[in-house]
């Protein structure tokens, strides 16, 4: 049976706007902070927060950069999920996963 995309791409965005709306002004301060820190910090403690909320909401974290740009799979697994957290907002977009056979 061939998977509707449209269907679990919509899961993925609800999953999504959870994760904003219950963990988005700490993802914004952590941006934010680390703008503020990032002579003294380790990036990889900031990593270590990102990953286990997104893990929350069924995420796996690919990467994470510095400038908070992050790169998601969802446990679906059929959409790449791009985010940016900015200073005050966020931006998304899905891309589909195609696999080399």
């Amino acid at each position: 049976m061939k998977p509707n995309l449209e269907i679990e791409k919509s899961i993925i965005e609800k999953d999504l706007k959870k994760c904003f709306s219950n963990y988005g002004n700490k993802l914004v301060y952590l941006k934010q902070r680390w703008e503020d820190e990032q002579d003294y910090e380790d990036f990889n403690e900031y990593k270590k927060i990102i990953k286990s909320i997104f893990k929350k909401f069924r995420f796996n974290v690919e990467v994470i950069h510095e400038d908070f740009h992050i790169t998601l799979i969802h446990k679906i697994g059929i959409w790449c999920t791009d985010i940016k957290i900015k200073s005050n907002s966020f931006s998304y977009g899905f891309s589909k996963l195609v696999y080399k056979n």
